[in-house]
């Protein structure tokens, strides 16, 4: 199980499947929000002040969508591939939505999973088209835009994205295009 990050709506079944068998990828420093002993993604110390919103968001929907904890995830860095069929899942760091945010480049057929690095509908409005996740949910809003900007720049064949449908025409020229306006 590949995942892009530790916030509950993508990490919620991971310790499932690890019961189940499967062996969790994440990046390092995604790893202490889906292992023992519990860390939540809200902000902690002096920035839950800083960051009243998010704090309650985060306290909020981790209570009521806990993330069940793993006794194991193999740890990710920028730069990592995995062996998988057809080919490798490569490593690309896309931090800022969550600290250990990362994306996944599968060379073979040139699919991007872009998690939530960048989203192929609008959140609240639902409307598809390529976007940023909410900030509100997310730990370095600077660095978000940076891995966005990032990701826009490859020319994928196919990008799949942790929210919205696949975007599967032209998939270059719409990051690109969109990459401008950030």
């Amino acid at each position: 199980v590949f995942l892009t990050h530790g916030h509950t709506d993508h990490a919620g079944n991971a310790a499932y499947f690890a019961k189940q068998g499967a062996t969790l990828y994440a990046h390092t420093r995604e790893i202490p929000y889906l292992t023992f002993p519990p860390l939540p993604h809200a902000p902690q110390g002096k920035e839950r002040f800083r960051h009243p919103f998010t704090t309650l968001g985060f306290l909020i929907g981790e209570r009521r969508f806990p993330v069940e904890r793993c006794e194991s995830v193999e740890r990710l860095e920028e730069g990592s591939s995995v062996d998988v069929p057809g080919g490798s899942l490569h490593v690309i760091a896309t931090h800022g939505h969550s600290p250990g945010h990362i994306s996944f480049w599968y060379q073979p057929h040139g699919i991007l999973f872009s998690g939530d690095a960048i989203l192929t509908i609008v959140p609240i409005r639902l409307k598809q088209e390529l976007s940023l996740p909410m900030r509100l949910f997310s730990s370095d809003w600077g660095q978000a835009i940076e891995s966005a900007k990032y990701l826009s720049r490859t020319d994928p064949v196919m990008m799949l994205a942790g929210h919205g449908a696949p975007l599967m025409d032209n998939v270059g020229k719409h990051l690109e295009a969109w990459g401008k306006t950030l």
